[in-house]
């Protein structure tokens, strides 16, 4: 098998592993409901949407940028989730 060679592609996402493009986006598709996340990602890592599209259907782990880009989205949106139940629950 002189010549064959397998890259190794990490596990989509765990700890201390940033995901693959094809894993980030099947997690956010799955967690932002109604939210633009290609638009909110491109924003906040100063990537154009093009380059957001590009990597979000890639089989290889994701730009520096581009994963904390992802890591703020969530907690964006993990506070205005909260947020909404703590407002129903007073009601």
């Amino acid at each position: 098998m002189a010549g064959s060679f397998e890259p190794r592609i990490p596990k989509p996402i765990g700890p201390g592993v940033p995901p693959t493009g094809v894993a980030l986006f099947q997690e956010l598709r799955a967690s932002c409901d109604g939210v633009d996340f290609v638009s909110e990602l491109a924003t906040r890592s100063g990537r154009t949407r093009g380059s957001v599209e590009w990597f979000l259907q890639q089989k290889t782990v994701i730009p520096a940028g581009l994963f904390c880009a992802a890591i703020a989205l969530r907690i964006l949106l993990a506070t205005k989730a909260e947020a909404r139940l703590r407002s129903t629950k007073l009601r």
